[in-house]
């Protein structure tokens, strides 16, 4: 293993001195020797070096040892010359230095070989002098790097990879598979959570979370769960990592100087960590900073540390959602075939210089994780009595978000998540009918708040009643006649609100893609419904029939998350009426047809006698003469609700 000569260290002298004990000047011709601290027996020397170059360029190169002293008791090379020592305080043998620490144990004799003093654990190391660990003021930022409440829910463990999308927060544009593997620190962030993140999916591969057998993690305390990621094809992919958060903007960490990272790794293949200083959405992506280039597993458990970095500039403008943040990125191999196992990835501050004091006994408990990953994240509403609206959230008052030149009722760079999560997932869907955007959708949403600074207005929410939204359901398509078949039609109410989507070809020609439709179920079936182009269109019974195809590939009818419709009053439709029929009239009584016929048909008398049986209708001629709208509102009550930003 090559040394890396970026942990070189040297005593902030400008000369170094040594003094004869027993004459008091200079011990001119001394000898010193340096060895391995730990053990000194057998006494194995250990390497010294002196540095030369110019800025940039700076080489090291090996001294001797033992070390002759110059006639004025100063260190030479050998040609004679006065030199500056550097020391190297890891094992040069170990593959990864930071994780093997050795100091040295030197001694100095006169010429004539009478001993002049000795050091031990030369320079000094923390973590060699005996008690405890060390660690005085290290955390680990990671929240939830025990995987705790992780996706791998099936009985194998296995997550399902997502397919390739354009509509993803790490680079949107560019496809990619994204896909959520276990919750992680989220408030503020655009891409929340742990991810695991590919570029192609074309290979076969597999990620599952492993519960340990048993205590299995040397220097460390084992978890409950490890990731294993397998690939037996390869593929195409160029990209393949998994990423975690780490800090919400770039100023809190900005130039830190002495950072490190520790993973617990084996099997085959090859890691690399990186850290990515993400200057929001819509700044010029920033490439990742390598840390550790290249971690080589093998079959046993170790436990890799990286060397003291510091953190990256963003090297641009910042965006203006935001969002800025720091993100550990795992690299995981490309172009081959690999199984490994990772667990524990921490990341570390420490100022204990020249070797990081590392804790091995890193844990939280799961209360403690799960008072993180648990908590209200973008989009998520509360109800209270309390008129207050908390810090963070936003009263669903039926008004106005944007950014801070939007004018906007609530008007604030704050408000850029729920602006983003309601712009990508109500707005763009319902052809900006829901949560609409003041003066039309643009290209993206980063576009609308903080370029065009256009407001957006809430989902309605005053006065309404809060439904469960339903998965999508699959759907053929019969042309002519407007009939979507699902496997039920219980819940499609009359007027829900849905859109339609494809996957693997296009839906029936005539419907259009991020537009709304209402429900009409149709009457006596459970599996049949079609649609109407409008909510009181729907309530008639007026479908919408286009000139269409079936349709290709896979069709979904959606369900529209934060559509509203329904109606506090409504007229009852003939149609509505239930089926019934009048008693006959008695001696005596008559009914007055005030104009046209009634619904037996024309030519019907204007004067009816008893002994007929008929409808007594509220309308002549088709004409509508009273009717008063029946109240259909549930049983109520007013509650204070927020949306979480």
């Amino acid at each position: 293993m090559a040394v890396d000569f970026s942990l070189m260290i040297e005593d902030n002298t400008l000369q170094q001195y040594l003094v004869d004990k027993t004459t008091g000047g200079p011990l001119a011709g001394g000898i010193v020797t340096f060895y391995v601290d730990n053990p000194r027996n057998p006494l194995t020397l250990k390497h010294i070096y002196q540095q030369t170059g110019t800025p940039g360029a700076y080489t090291y190169s090996l001294l001797p040892n033992p070390l002759t002293l110059s006639s004025v008791g100063t260190p030479m090379d050998g040609t004679g010359a006065d030199v500056k020592i550097f020391y190297y305080l890891y094992d040069e043998n170990a593959t990864i230095p930071t994780t093997a620490p050795q100091s040295y144990y030197v001694t100095v004799v006169s010429a004539g070989s009478i001993p002049q003093f000795t050091r031990e654990n030369f320079p000094f190391l923390p973590s060699a002098s005996g008690g405890g660990s060390g660690v005085t003021n290290v955390q680990n930022i990671i929240v939830n790097n025990e995987f705790w409440r992780n996706a791998g829910r099936s009985s194998d463990g296995l997550v399902t990879i997502k397919p390739l999308s354009t509509n993803n927060p790490v680079n949107p544009g560019t496809s990619l598979s994204v896909t959520t593997i276990a919750p992680s620190q989220h408030d503020g962030f655009s891409m929340p959570d742990i991810l695991l993140v590919k570029n192609q999916t074309d290979g076969t591969d597999s990620l599952s979370f492993v519960k340990f057998s048993g205590i299995e993690l040397t220097d460390d305390i084992t978890p409950e769960y490890y990731i294993n990621y397998t690939c037996t094809v390869a593929g195409t992919a160029t990209v393949k990592y998994i990423q975690i958060p780490l800090s919400f903007h770039l100023q809190t960490l900005l130039d830190e100087p002495n950072n490190v990272v520790t993973i617990q790794g084996k099997g085959t293949g090859t890691i690399t960590l990186s850290v990515l200083p993400y200057a929001g959405t819509g700044a010029v992506a920033v490439t990742p900073v390598a840390v550790f280039p290249a971690i080589v597993l093998d079959s046993s458990w170790n436990k890799y540390v990286t060397i003291q970095f510091p953190m990256p500039p963003p090297g641009v403008a910042l965006g203006t959602g935001g969002d800025d943040a720091y993100y550990l990125q795992i690299g995981l191999p490309t172009g081959t075939t690999c199984n490994l196992d990772i667990a524990k990835p921490a990341f570390y501050l420490t100022d204990n210089l020249p070797q990081p004091t590392i804790p091995n006994n890193d844990f939280a408990t799961y209360d403690e994780i799960n008072a993180i990953i648990s908590s209200p994240r973008t989009g998520d509403i509360r109800t209270s009595l309390n008129s207050f609206v908390p810090y963070g959230w936003v009263a669903c008052n039926d008004t106005t978000i944007g950014s801070a030149a939007s004018g906007a009722v609530t008007a604030d760079i704050d408000t850029w998540p729920l602006y983003n999560f309601l712009w990508t997932n109500v707005s763009v869907p319902s052809g900006n009918t829901f949560a609409p955007v003041t003066g039309g959708l643009g290209a993206s949403a980063i576009a609308d708040f903080g370029t065009a600074n256009k407001k957006m207005t809430l989902p309605l929410m005053l006065g309404r009643a809060l439904l469960g939204l339903p998965p999508a359901t699959t759907f053929t398509y019969v042309n002519g006649t407007g009939i979507f078949t699902v496997a039920s039609n219980a819940l499609f109410d009359v007027g829900s609100p849905v859109y339609l989507t494809n996957t693997g070809g296009a839906i029936p020609s005539g419907f259009a893609l991020n537009t709304i439709y209402y429900a009409i179920p149709i009457a006596g079936s459970t599996t049949t419904l079609q649609v109407a182009q409008s909510y009181a269109l729907a309530i008639a019974g007026t479908p919408f029939i286009p000139a269409s195809d079936n349709g290709s590939g896979t069709n979904s009818l959606n369900w529209l998350l934060a559509g509203s419709f329904g109606e506090a009053t409504h007229h009852q439709l003939t149609n509505e009426v239930g089926l019934h029929v009048h008693p006959p009239l008695t001696a005596g009584e008559s009914f007055i047809v005030t104009g046209g016929a009634d619904s037996r048909g024309a030519g019907v008398s204007a004067v009816q006698s008893n002994g007929t049986t008929g409808n007594n209708l509220n309308n002549a001629g088709g004409t509508l003469v009273s009717s008063t709208p029946f109240n259909i509102i549930q049983p109520s009550t007013y509650l204070n609700v927020y949306f979480k930003l």
